[in-house]
């Protein structure tokens, strides 16, 4: 039986550059706390992979609010 196909916007790579927004990874890298040198690399990795997600979500969020004043008008 052939499967569904999947949703456009949905994939491995959307869901990485969704985890620092997941406050349940959030959590699961304070798990880390007891070892310091894992601990800073979860925190690093997620503040690497918001720091790469924010500029782009910025953009297309400043995009999708510019069109809604440009309809109104």
């Amino acid at each position: 039986m052939p499967s569904a196909p999947a949703p456009a916007g949905t994939g491995l790579l959307r869901s990485l550059a969704l985890l620092p927004t997941d406050f349940g990874m959030v959590c699961w890298v304070f798990v880390l706390w007891g070892s310091a040198p894992l601990f800073l690399a979860g925190y690093g990795l997620l503040l690497l992979i918001n720091g790469l997600h924010f500029p782009l979500s910025a953009a297309r969020r400043f995009r999708e609010l510019r069109s809604l004043g440009e309809a109104s008008a």
